[in-house]
């Protein structure tokens, strides 16, 4: 922001700041995503849940009371739930490991209550080496790859 600043201010024009978005970070335990869930309560607002469940190295950070709060708390207020392949595992709980899995497990979140979900995968999770990996994006309206 601050660069910004300066550079609106080289052209000789002000800038301001506007807060659009608030983070709610380390949310590691179910009392803390009950918290979190209760103060949203009532506001009409965009919510974003990206659950970070599993390290880069695959292993879960996450416990059953965990995975719990976000399934029955976060994502029915989540207006999109972007969870990679591992994490969306442990939402679901099965393994999303195909492309197919990973369609599957986007329209599985969204009738699980999120408006809108997208399952990323990456190199890490390719286990097809001739399936080329996708995004998968689900609404009300269906699935697609991306």
């Amino acid at each position: 922001m601050l660069v910004d600043a300066a550079a609106f201010g080289a052209l000789d024009v002000h800038a301001t700041a506007v807060i659009t978005v608030v983070t709610a970070q380390n949310t590691g335990s179910a009392a803390i995503a009950q918290v979190v869930a209760e103060a949203i309560n009532g506001f009409d607002t965009t919510l974003v849940v990206d659950p970070v469940l599993v390290n880069g190295a695959g292993q879960p950070l996450a416990n059953d009371a965990l995975i719990a709060a976000y399934v029955e708390l976060l994502l029915p207020k989540a207006t999109i739930v972007t969870p990679n392949r591992a994490e969306a595992a442990l939402l679901i709980g099965h393994r999303v490991e195909t492309n197919d899995q990973a369609m599957a497990a986007a329209a599985a979140l969204v009738a699980g209550g999120a408006a809108a979900a997208i399952v990323t995968g990456g190199s890490q999770y390719a286990t097809q080496p001739d399936e080329p990996l996708i995004d998968a994006l689900a609404t009300a309206d269906g699935v697609v790859a991306i």
